[in-house]
């Protein structure tokens, strides 16, 4: 960028103004490019399985820590990493035999989040959670901690192309001045949270 300074737009869904130092939040990884596809679909559904209950109770030990509107955020994110219907999408991608394990997470996803955008609303706001059960599990079978906020050492802005609701949820108003996000809407789980927190946001 060749001027220090930029204006950027965007929807605002929490009120506030904020000024302090940027923190910009890393994306979560993604499927490796040409990851070999499973020979045992059978045991990769079982591995699976083990890393969304992870995946799950990480959203519930969260959970049992947090404020009340935090709680049914997080309780939520565990429904949807315990949701049958997801599993049972993820084993019709490993049983295709075309595909590695993260691959078929991903895919398995992408179809849901269609789906949920395809009603609007209310489910197409849930994309994002669906989105960070997706991130958590393949870091997860990737080997790699679980995506999320940075600690803040000092007063911050955090800026993403996403905040997921989990992460949002543990935030604190002495360490987070505001959150600048690239995607999100205005009744997403982020931005009711935000405004909850009385943290500035802007998304879009």
């Amino acid at each position: 960028m060749s001027d220090l300074h930029s204006t950027l737009s965007g929807i605002g869904v929490s009120a506030g103004v904020a000024v302090g130092p940027l923190v910009i939040v890393s994306p979560p990884p993604s499927p490796p490019a040409g990851e070999a596809a499973v020979t045992d679909a059978a045991a990769a559904s079982a591995q699976v399985r083990d890393t969304l209950k992870a995946v799950a109770d990480g959203y519930l030990a969260k959970a049992a820590n947090a404020d009340a509107h935090a709680k049914p955020i997080l309780e939520a994110g565990a429904m949807m990493a315990g949701d049958p219907g997801l599993a049972g999408a993820i084993d019709t991608q490993l049983q295709s035999g075309t595909k590695g394990i993260t691959t078929a997470v991903s895919a398995a996803v992408d179809e849901y989040c269609a789906m949920f955008e395809s009603l609007g609303g209310y489910m197409a706001e849930r994309v994002t959670d669906l989105r960070d059960v997706r991130d958590r599990t393949v870091a997860r079978l990737l080997g790699q901690p679980e995506p999320g906020v940075p600690t803040l050492t000092e007063p911050s802005i955090l800026a993403a192309l996403d905040l997921a609701p989990a992460e949002t949820a543990t935030l604190s108003v002495d360490t987070c001045l505001g959150i600048i996000t690239a995607a999100g809407g205005p009744t997403s789980h982020t931005a009711i949270l935000a405004a909850q927190l009385g943290i500035p946001a802007i998304v879009q």
